[in-house]
């Protein structure tokens, strides 16, 4: 597999960068949701924000991976 040119691992990894911000954004929506239920006692509302947040720190972590993998494949440590 040839290298990807620098244009295209800068607008890749940009866009990776764009999509960990927004699944860190929903997480750390639903993080805050919980702590106020849990606060007011609402256990039950608070484990369903926690819940929701799972995938969004699911989707983040695999997009670490991939950039992670851009990164190395072009310095030839894949």
């Amino acid at each position: 597999m040839k290298p990807l040119k620098q244009k295209h691992k800068t607008r890749l990894l940009h866009a990776i960068t764009a999509d960990i911000e927004t699944a860190a954004s929903l997480a750390r929506t639903a993080a805050r949701a919980a702590s106020h239920h849990a606060a007011a006692g609402r256990f039950d509302k608070a484990l369903q924000h926690i819940l929701e947040a799972e995938p969004a720190l699911y989707d983040a972590a695999k997009l670490v991976t991939l950039a992670t993998y851009v990164n190395r494949r072009d310095s030839g440590d894949a």
